[in-house]
């Protein structure tokens, strides 16, 4: 990049600023362990796929996500993502949620839109200015998609 920079006689800055703290962790079987580095999250690999290691050697997980009795949850994985998300919107934050296609994008969002508060539990103001979203999405020359129509008043959008 330094070198595109100098042959486009410009500027090169870098920057490890982040405005929004990034956590990274590695979710297994239902538990999350800690995975704040790329050696960390090879050690914590390695030690959960060997059958060998006594358990002592094993990674202690700092959380447990609970299974799910609804069958649109019983992929451990997809219940991770929705808890995951979840949470992390009651805690004020936003989640982005990557997926392999158009489909697994309009999947998940819908089921964390259903994992979300209640309508009847979201601020005057938030629904407000959702609603807003919508009239605007609808006055769009593709107009409003399904999927956001019914996930966007839960505060779940989704991008394909």
């Amino acid at each position: 990049m330094e070198m595109l920079a100098r042959w486009l006689n410009g500027k090169f800055y870098i920057s490890n600023y982040c405005p929004v703290p990034i956590q990274e962790f590695l979710v297994f079987d239902g538990a999350i362990y800690p995975a704040s580095t790329a050696t960390r999250f090879y050690k914590t690999t390695i030690q959960l796929n060997t059958q060998t290691e006594p358990e002592a050697c094993k990674p202690i997980a700092c959380r447990l996500i609970e299974p799910s009795e609804h069958p649109e949850l019983k992929n451990s994985v997809m219940n991770a993502v929705v808890s995951l998300a979840v949470d992390t919107a009651r805690a004020g934050y936003g989640a982005l949620v990557f997926c392999s296609s158009r489909k697994g994008c309009e999947t998940d969002a819908r089921l964390i839109s259903y994992a979300m508060p209640a309508l009847q539990d979201i601020s005057a103001h938030a629904f407000e200015k959702r609603k807003d979203l919508l009239c605007e999405l609808r006055s769009t020359a593709s107009g409003l998609d399904s999927t956001l129509e019914q996930t966007i008043p839960f505060g779940v959008g989704f991008h394909r």
